[in-house]
């Protein structure tokens, strides 16, 4: 097959590609003086790579040969110069949202939300909380807790959400009673106190049933395990997923002790837990993730990294999908073995990798004048692609040609089209998936920051639910009407905090008590005495009026008062000034 490849590219040079991708740097200055094969078609005038029967068999029988041998004599993969086009099969998968999701214009926030956090979720919440409540109570009694049922949780999740939408330093700040700082939003909801008490016993399992480290069975994650099972399974039964799937690493930000706590340098949140997750590049949905805790007993004869990929798409595999994935996992026993499991990839790959052609490990090579910066080597589907932009890329394929391709680049004197290898053009646009979506959560984060590792793994899983909720709506909205805008991520938030609210009472701030009519119209004080008021503490009124606080600048608050002006007065004074003025 004749490509339209100019020789001019490969002669003058290509224009550089940006990409964010951590490569290493080369000391040797040995070039390849070979670096295509190209045949020139005189009565076409076309340039083509050259055809496999263009050689002959060894056996004379005048049957195809293989030509590129996969190894050479000293063991090494045998890489070719002689450049063919890479056969593909059509991705012919269905994708999109599953039909068991048969929503339409009346389908709210809170039913996409509830595809991913079903209701039982609230009830099984509910059970854990109250049974950690009483097993605390056992240690230490709390005569302030309140068993809470799924409203509470509801409740106690919407105020967690709007923390993200209206962030302030300190929670404590959103019950402020300066009115630059108080959220109505969340202070009228529910009060501090029992949003702090729910907080504190908040759980989702059983402590009951937990094995101890060490112990066989244990699992690290035991905390959250219900809910990360249920996100989990419904992201992954939820969409199908389109033809381009990238493997990539996140952070969920932790500082406190942990035993299988990360570091990843450059990353927003360089501490923390770490996943493995499988993301679509061009919407962010998150179809898998796994939590990354430390050594494993899990036999890797390929290493972690192979493991790594082959776990998170295990799902998608035989289907022709296309993975892509960094340096940090490529190995070039990994694309051949995900290539006869009918699964394409394209990855930046370190020049250090078992099996990558030798002269690509020390090469160094600038474009110029006289030279593209760009080297080709292949062996049947697999592309090993040097190309010298800002710095060396080198990336390896099988779903890629070996060709160049135009793109886009800004300079100062506006948008010019630059020519790039395929490779690279390919892997710029089909990466990025897990940063998309780690984009995506830190734009309203879920929660505040704790000292218990796993509710940090709790607002992650509730925004992955959030996420991808928002990302199915987005698709079907566009299906059922092509042309219109739909809710901008905002707006989604702000209804499914609606919904979660939908059935609670507002709580109302107790008001300053305001004298009964009786109290100004009795002419016989005497009758007037201090009693002890019904229900719970208040207010005293003349404290209020006369702007008087307790040390800590908080209201003064009683138990007493007058019954016949059903008024809440300190005792003495107040009670005194309060009747004199009558």
């Amino acid at each position: 097959m004749a490509f339209n490849f100019l020789t001019s590219l490969i002669n003058d040079g290509a224009g550089p590609s940006h990409l964010d991708e951590d490569i290493d740097q080369f000391d040797n200055d040995e070039e390849s003086d070979v670096d295509y094969e190209l045949i020139n078609d005189e009565e076409s005038g076309n340039v083509h790579f050259s055809d496999d029967d263009a050689s002959s068999s060894s056996d004379g029988e005048g049957t195809r040969p293989r030509r590129n041998e996969q190894f050479n004599e000293d063991g090494d993969r045998d890489w070719s110069t002689i450049l063919t086009e890479v056969q593909l099969h059509d991705f012919v998968e269905h994708v999109g949202p599953c039909t068991t999701i048969n929503a339409d214009d009346s389908f709210t926030a809170f039913d996409y939300f509830s595809v991913f956090i079903p209701e039982e979720f609230y009830g099984h919440c509910v059970t854990e909380t109250n049974r950690y409540a009483l097993e605390r109570a056992l240690i230490k009694p709390d005569t302030t807790w309140k068993p809470v049922d799924i409203a509470d949780i509801k409740l106690f999740m919407y105020i967690n959400f709007m923390f993200g939408i209206h962030q302030l330093p300190h929670y404590k700040l959103y019950w402020s009673t300066n009115d630059l700082l108080n959220v109505p939003a969340v202070s009228k909801v529910m009060s501090r106190n029992r949003y702090v008490a729910i907080a504190k016993y908040f759980h989702l399992n059983n402590n009951a049933v937990f094995i101890p480290r060490g112990t066989v069975g244990h699992d690290p994650i035991f905390k959250v395990r219900p809910l990360f099972d249920t996100v989990l399974n419904n992201s992954l039964k939820s969409l199908k997923p389109e033809k381009d799937i990238s493997i990539d690493e996140a952070m969920v930000a932790y500082t406190g002790r942990l035993v299988f706590k990360q570091y990843i340098k450059n990353k927003p949140s360089p501490w923390g837990i770490k996943l493995w997750c499988a993301a679509d590049p061009h919407s962010g949905y998150l179809y898998n993730f796994d939590v990354y805790m430390g050594k494993s007993n899990v036999k890797m004869p390929n290493g972690l990294s192979y493991h790594v990929v082959f776990k998170m798409g295990e799902p998608f595999l035989d289907k022709y999908h296309h993975f892509y994935y960094d340096n940090y996992f490529t190995s070039v026993k990994l694309a051949e073995d995900l290539l006869q499991r009918d699964t394409y990839s394209c990855a930046t790959i370190r020049p250090s990798r078992k099996g990558w052609p030798k002269e690509f490990k020390n090469l160094k090579l600038k474009k110029s004048a006289t030279e593209t910066g760009v080297r080709f080597r292949q062996i049947g589907n697999l592309v090993a692609c040097f190309f010298h932009d800002k710095r060396p890329v080198q990336v390896l394929s099988t779903n890629a040609q070996p060709t160049m391709s135009t793109t886009q680049r800004t300079t100062a004197g506006g948008r010019v089209d630059v020519q790039i290898p395929t490779p690279v053009f390919t892997y710029n646009k089909g990466m990025g998936g897990v940063d998309l979506h780690d984009q995506l959560r830190s734009y309203y984060p879920i929660g505040r920051r704790s000292r218990k590792w796993w509710r940090s793994l709790v607002w992650f899983l509730l925004q992955v639910a959030t996420i991808n909720s928002y990302i199915i709506y987005k698709k079907q909205f566009m299906q059922r009407h092509p042309g219109q805008k739909p809710k901008t991520h905002l707006e989604f938030r702000l209804d499914l905090c609606h919904q979660l609210m939908a059935g609670s009472s507002v709580r109302q701030r107790a008001a300053t008590d305001i004298p009964a009519a009786t109290g100004t119209t009795t002419l016989d004080n005497t009758k007037h005495q201090p009693n002890r008021m019904f229900g719970r503490k208040k207010t005293c009124y003349e404290c209020s009026r006369s702007k008087r606080k307790t040390p800590t600048n908080r209201p003064i608050e009683t138990s007493n008062g007058c019954l016949l002006c059903k008024v809440h007065l300190c005792k003495g004074h107040c009670f005194a000034i309060f009747h004199n003025n009558l």
